[in-house]
């Protein structure tokens, strides 16, 4: 399942407004930008299997995530949990390894709209594809998802 045209929109709009693809800043600010959105987030130890959770009711938005994951994959995960938000796709949600879980649709839209929000189109025209997993600080699965090399991001 591919994010639709209103979920890529909204996180175009959410990259706009907060202005974290802005030419010559990486790592993209997504903590500060979840946060700048009303978004607490957590970091929190003992999840496994679950790398992150978020709670997206009327009244809640939290993401915890575990501190014991790699920065990369932290920030990996609160932009998955940010793709949910995105696309609508409210309730709580846990971010779990692939190697525990098959990935949902839902959760295969989530991590499209995470690329999208942790790899700027501008970085992807500057830097070579072998270097932009380091310079985003995101897992090179992710920056593979984005080019459209894979498919499925592998947690």
């Amino acid at each position: 399942m591919r994010a639709t045209i209103a979920a890529t929109a909204a996180a175009d709009g959410f990259i706009d407004r907060w202005g974290i693809h802005e030419r010559g800043i990486l790592p993209v600010p997504i903590i500060q930008a979840a946060r700048w959105s009303g978004w607490s987030v957590q970091f929190i130890g003992g999840m496994w299997p679950a790398m992150g959770i978020a709670y997206m009711l009327p009244n809640l938005r939290r993401i915890q995530v575990d501190e014991n994951l790699a920065a990369c994959w932290q920030r990996t995960v609160i932009a998955h949990e940010l793709g949910h938000w995105l696309a609508d796709h409210r309730g709580i949600h846990h971010c779990v390894s692939t190697r525990v879980v098959k990935r949902s649709a839902k959760e295969m839209v989530a991590d499209e709209l995470a690329a999208r929000l942790l790899v700027p189109e501008w970085a992807i025209e500057r830097f070579p594809m072998m270097e932009l997993a380091t310079r985003c600080q995101v897992p090179q699965a992710l920056v593979d998802l984005r080019i459209g090399t894979c498919d499925l991001l592998l947690y």
